[in-house]
């Protein structure tokens, strides 16, 4: 999802980032995982937190919902998979070589 000025909802990139890491991605190619975590890396405040951003779900086709902690677990939830099951896996790989 695009917000104004071409950004994106940082929660929708993780939740991607999650799919894509317990689907497989990073056996097939894992250039879109380092792309999406190099977004959420770079999107992180010095204290660790994340920007609030606009709305993150419709509820009913007319019920907008915002939930301020999206905004920190799924970015960090994000990261912490992605340094699980995809830089231990490539820093294994290269080592193996």
């Amino acid at each position: 999802m695009r917000l104004e000025g071409n950004r994106s909802n940082l929660v929708h990139p993780a939740w991607a980032m999650m799919d894509l890491i317990h689907g497989g991605q990073a056996e097939r190619d894992p250039s879109p995982l380092h792309h999406a975590a190099r977004l959420l890396i770079n999107s992180e405040f010095e204290n660790g937190g994340f920007p609030q951003q606009e709305i993150t779900g419709v509820f009913m086709r007319n019920c907008m919902q915002h939930y301020a902690a999206y905004r920190n677990i799924f970015p960090l939830w994000a990261l912490a998979e992605y340094r699980k099951h995809v830089l231990q896996v490539t820093k294994q790989c290269d080592t193996s070589i």
